[in-house]
């Protein structure tokens, strides 16, 4: 599904602090071969930088999977790198649509992203109005999220209240965090 990009040589020594929102990274999904060496790896697949964010000075990206278009994942919102001249910037040798469903977050550390020969991971970059298309979707995205974190803080002042009004000591709030692929650990 991938090709070859001149991208490559601008990304390849500092590919971490380069790579942005709308790039194209081949990344491994973990399975159990980074516990079990005896199964063979899964292939590195086009995934879609949809966000970036720095969380306790690490860096971590948003990563959408790449399918070819016609299969059974495209649904929900999704870019379609559709035309020749966008998925050969892209890097990818076929149409492909990412699924903004299934999002993951992940350090840029990550054993997972695939380094071709020039030792980045980045295959290409979205361009025209697929760019243009992931942007609007991440302002929706973003939308979401802080109208969600609002009502969180809403539910919190009332926990508070009614803590207060109890006399109870209040414990917090648990709130489920994104799902992040933890990097797996070396010692075990």
């Amino acid at each position: 599904m991938t090709t070859a990009n001149n991208l490559s040589a601008k990304h390849a020594s500092n590919w971490q602090d380069t790579v942005s929102c709308g790039d194209i990274v081949a990344f491994e999904m973990p399975s159990e071969h980074l516990h079990n060496p005896l199964q063979p790896p899964k292939k590195a697949l086009p995934w879609l930088v949809v966000d970036e964010a720095i969380y306790v000075g690490t860096r971590y990206l948003t990563l959408a999977r790449g399918h070819a278009i016609g299969t059974t994942f495209n649904h929900g919102a999704q870019i379609r790198v559709e035309h020749s001249a966008a998925f050969g910037a892209a890097g990818l040798s076929q149409p492909t649509v990412y699924n903004l469903r299934g999002l993951v977050i992940v350090s840029v550390n990550h054993e997972g992203f695939a380094p071709n020969k020039d030792g980045t991971p980045v295959l290409g970059r979205l361009v025209g109005d697929e760019l243009v298309q992931l942007e609007h979707l991440r302002a929706r995205i973003h939308a979401i999220n802080v109208e969600h974190a609002e009502g969180r803080a809403d539910l919190l002042k009332l926990q508070a209240l009614l803590a207060k009004r109890s006399g109870r000591q209040m414990s917090g709030m648990i709130i489920p965090a994104p799902i992040a692929i933890p990097t797996p650990d070396p010692q075990q």
